[in-house]
């Protein structure tokens, strides 16, 4: 299962967590850090197609969603994984669950998240190549939520938000 609350911002599932990409379209050495803090990884290849992916989608979601709507939606969702987070520190499992799929239910008809699963959708193929097979899957994973929270809400245990 994928580990949900560090991705919650590549789908919203998946697009979105506290990456800090909402701020401003990152720069590839921003987006690189940025993975590797989320993914506890030294410099790696991996780390860095990881970056790229992030980096290309948040600039695909700008550019057809508009910047101001996308940082809008970002910072919203950043402030949700911020919390689940929160909760997480308290070892509330339920709590984070409930909250993740509570903003998953929130966000789903949002024009920035239907913008960035088009954006997934006409570059998966890139993804697949750039992020890896494993962050590749967990993104596939997040943009399916995103599109059925019902399929999140029977699948997403308290275990698996709080890894």
């Amino acid at each position: 299962m994928p580990r949900f609350h560090s991705l919650i911002c590549i789908a919203t599932a998946c697009l979105l967590s506290s990456t800090g990409f909402a701020q401003s379209a990152p720069t590839l050495a921003d987006a690189s850090r940025q993975m590797q803090h989320m993914l506890g990884q030294k410099n790696t290849t991996a780390a860095l197609g990881q970056a790229m992916v992030l980096g290309m989608l948040v600039n695909c979601t700008q550019k057809t969603a508009g910047k101001d709507a996308t940082q809008s939606f970002y910072q919203r969702v950043k402030a949700a994984g911020e919390n689940i987070s929160a909760a997480c520190k308290r070892k509330d499992s339920l709590a984070a669950q409930q909250l993740a799929l509570a903003t998953l239910d929130a966000q789903q008809n949002d024009p920035v998240l239907q913008s960035a699963l088009s954006c997934y959708d006409a570059q998966s193929g890139a993804i697949a190549g750039m992020a890896g097979a494993d962050m590749a899957n967990d993104i596939a994973h997040y943009a399916r939520w995103a599109r059925n929270p019902a399929a999140a809400h029977q699948e997403i245990k308290p275990s698996d938000i709080c890894r």
